[in-house]
């Protein structure tokens, strides 16, 4: 039976942050209902043998590629992925035990195919909610797009939940081969076929205080 969610995980030289990113993960109270999948992109320093202390775990998988920049690793961890949702988690960060039950059960009550969550930013022991939604609401893509114009929505992929769907179209595939703005372009491309976009007001995804460039540079 394949799981319910996949959680895809690039990471690139992460050896001093992914262990406590897997932790998190493997602490997930919706576990038993999915996989992990690591995709180490060419890592020159520990991060592979990190990766791989978990490797006894069931449904966890390791892609181990040559350097490609993290949006394509992210398209390889989705051509392995066996479910209809996907979720990524950004090697430097951590999310809350909760996060992905409430996302996946957020997205079945709404019928949405885009859920998206609340963010505290971490810095040095210091949380901030940096991603604020002011209510448990629901849009249809019409009002989720004007969201998105008025940077109501962020452009990054680590706190939202995606229908497989949304990405499983050829032009989908080519927006993951480029080296700058995967992100916003990934995320432009489902908007246009969205049909309901959900939201969670919590909080769930811890976010390792860097510049948020992700989405400007791999």
């Amino acid at each position: 039976m394949n799981p319910k969610l996949s959680v895809i995980i690039p990471a690139y030289n992460s050896e001093g942050t992914l262990k406590r990113c897997l932790d998190s993960v493997f602490a997930s109270d919706f576990l038993e209902d999915m996989e992990i999948i690591v995709v180490n992109d060419g890592s020159t320093d520990g991060t592979l043998e990190v990766a791989r202390q978990y490797g006894d775990r069931p449904r966890y998988f390791i892609v181990n590629q040559p350097n490609r920049g993290e949006t394509r690793a992210r398209w390889s961890g989705i051509c392995l992925s066996k479910s209809d949702c996907l979720g990524f988690v950004d090697a430097d960060d951590y999310i809350a035990p909760d996060m992905f039950s409430k996302m996946y059960n957020r997205m079945a009550e709404t019928g949405a195919d885009m859920v998206v969550c609340g963010v505290y930013r971490v810095n040095e022991g210091k949380m901030t909610q940096t991603f604020r939604y002011d209510h448990d609401v629901a849009f249809s893509r019409e009002e989720a797009i004007e969201r998105v114009i008025l940077e109501k929505v962020n452009g990054y992929v680590w706190n939202k939940l995606y229908s497989k769907h949304l990405m499983a179209r050829e032009n989908y595939r080519k927006t993951f081969d480029v080296s700058y703005c995967g992100d916003l372009l990934l995320n432009h491309y489902v908007m246009q076929n969205v049909r309901k976009v959900a939201f969670l007001e919590e909080a769930l995804y811890y976010l390792h205080s860097r510049l948020l460039l992700t989405s400007m540079a791999d």
